[in-house]
């Protein structure tokens, strides 16, 4: 079975109140969107991964995101998490 994680990080994450996307924010020193990552791409099964990102991160991507055991698409999320996740699944 070929499994493909996705990762719905194109909000701003403005109700949050951080001033940067709250995806970005770190977690005993490590990204959210990091750990995230790290974990799915860890799992057995997950042989590749789509993220969807806010537009400016999304041109130009964390680095962690680059150069993994397994294959990464980065897609510009959308306005809603469900646009964002249908535009992965695109």
């Amino acid at each position: 079975m070929h499994v493909t994680a996705i990762i719905a990080a194109g909000g701003r994450g403005e109700r949050f109140g951080a001033g940067r996307p709250k995806q970005l924010l770190t977690l005993g020193g490590v990204p959210i969107l990091q750990r995230s990552v790290d974990a799915l791409l860890g799992h057995p099964r997950v042989r590749d991964m789509v993220v969807a990102l806010p537009p400016d991160l999304a041109a130009a991507p964390p680095a962690y995101l680059n150069g993994r055991d397994k294959p990464i698409v980065v897609v510009e999320g959308g306005a809603r998490r469900q646009d964002s996740v249908a535009r992965a699944f695109a």
